[in-house]
């Protein structure tokens, strides 16, 4: 069954039979029973298009080209709501031995396009990195949130949208001048300062400043 295989490569390389199956029956409106994917899976086994991987019931492509294969038939919008039924499951065992991390539930929303899921866990996302001294990362993780606020009109931001832009454009400041970038650390930073309100977050803002001036050798 095609459709197996092409939910299977949305997992990505690797992926456990019991998620493969939860995805199959949510993209089939719950109308399957376990014997079409496990027939697929047994089928493309001894096809050689994948192969178990350990002991469990992790199961893997056996090369790339061929996971994409099946992923070049499917559109924009399939893919998007796939990725969209990837992470509410992802959510729901959240908290779970072995669950998803915020990086996988975020990679997922992303692909999925879904701007609340994106602010939310890519903030989660970059704060982790951050912790991690990833900075590269993070700064990735930011980017992909501030890129959804920069797409809206600031002046309509609620106060929730507000802290995380602020959350967001401080995160991202830090991170870039701990990578290197103390340039655009600096730009950032005095984006964001006219915006500040509580005098501790402008000392907190003036703190990073002047250690990025520091590295620029700038400190007038």
């Amino acid at each position: 069954d095609r459709a197996v295989l092409e939910s299977a490569a949305i997992l990505g390389k690797k992926f456990t039979f019991d998620l493969l199956m939860e995805l199959y029956t949510a993209r089939n409106a719950g109308a399957v029973r376990d014997s079409p994917v496990a027939d697929a899976i047994n089928m493309a086994v001894t096809r050689h298009v994948l192969e178990r991987a350990g002991e469990g019931d992790e199961f893997c492509f056996i090369h790339d080209r061929i996971r994409e294969a099946f992923l070049v038939n499917l559109d924009i919008e399939e893919k998007k709501k796939l990725h969209a039924i990837i992470a509410g499951i992802f959510e729901k065992r959240s908290g779970r031995q072995g669950a998803p991390s915020v990086f996988e539930l975020f990679d997922h929303y992303s692909e999925a396009g879904l701007d609340d899921k994106i602010l939310n866990y890519g903030l989660s996302a970059a704060a982790l990195a951050m912790n991690d001294h990833s900075y590269r990362d993070a700064i990735s993780y930011y980017e992909s949130v501030k890129a959804v606020l920069d797409g809206w009109d600031r002046d309509s931001f609620d106060e929730t949208m507000k802290s995380q832009w602020l959350e967001c454009m401080r995160g991202l400041g830090v991170s870039c001048s701990r990578a290197g970038d103390a340039q655009r650390s600096v730009s950032l930073f005095e984006e964001v300062l006219p915006h500040l309100d509580d005098s501790r977050d402008k000392a907190d803002l003036y703190k990073h400043l002047s250690r990025a001036c520091f590295r620029l050798g700038d400190l007038e």
